[in-house]
């Protein structure tokens, strides 16, 4: 799985806004508005929130499929951002899944930070009644988990993937020096005159 930052909840003083609480894997952030508005854009996912089209933050449906968020306003006092008749205090978000024996289990969260694991059947009872606000969906009776990783981790993968070009280095044939040939011309052939051979006095008959 790879780094993540995971909206879970939205901080509130009253009616006024003072951060957000997120979950990176291991260990529980905060950060403000501000600050997830500038990961956003330098291509940084958020998980649960992206940036509307009036500039501020809204849950990030197609994404994260993110419906809702829940909001901490006081000691004990947990309420959904978006209400629409929500009667919960409590929200599990799907972070993932894993094998356990061939079998499919998924990696949960709660508002309230307790980390468990659920079985296919549950998570399906879950999204069904509407205590899952983000991380996963039901498609046709399937459960449907959405893409986590950030353009800047897509782009370090695919820098990894791509192999480096091979250059192949040039094998020149080698040289072949050719012997000049004598090539006599006419006149010269015609000068040549034959050599007289002298015999020796015993082939004399």
């Amino acid at each position: 799985m790879c780094m993540m930052k995971i909206i879970v909840l939205r901080e509130m003083l009253g009616a006024r806004e003072t951060g957000w609480r997120l979950w990176s894997g291991k260990d529980v952030m905060e950060m403000t508005s501000r600050d997830i508005k500038k990961c956003i854009e330098s291509g940084e996912k958020i998980c649960g929130l992206t940036i509307g089209a009036d500039g501020e933050l809204v849950c990030d449906v197609e994404g994260f499929f993110c419906t809702n968020v829940m909001e901490y306003r006081s000691c004990g006092n947990y309420r959904a951002m978006l209400q629409d008749d929500c009667m919960t205090n409590l929200f599990y978000i799907c972070i993932g899944k894993h094998e356990e024996n061939g079998v499919n289990v998924y990696d949960c969260i709660s508002t309230r930070f307790e980390q468990l694991k659920v079985s296919e059947s549950d998570l399906k009872a879950y999204l069904k009644i509407g205590i899952v606000s983000a991380g996963a969906k039901l498609v046709d009776d399937k459960i449907v988990l959405p893409d986590m990783e950030s353009k800047t981790d897509q782009e370090k993968k695919e820098l990894t993937v791509k192999e480096e070009p091979t250059v192949v280095p040039k094998v020149e044939a080698p040289a072949t020096v050719e012997k000049p040939v004598a090539v006599k011309s006419e006149t010269a052939v015609k000068e040549e005159k034959p050599v007289a051979v002298k015999a020796s006095g015993k082939d004399k008959k």
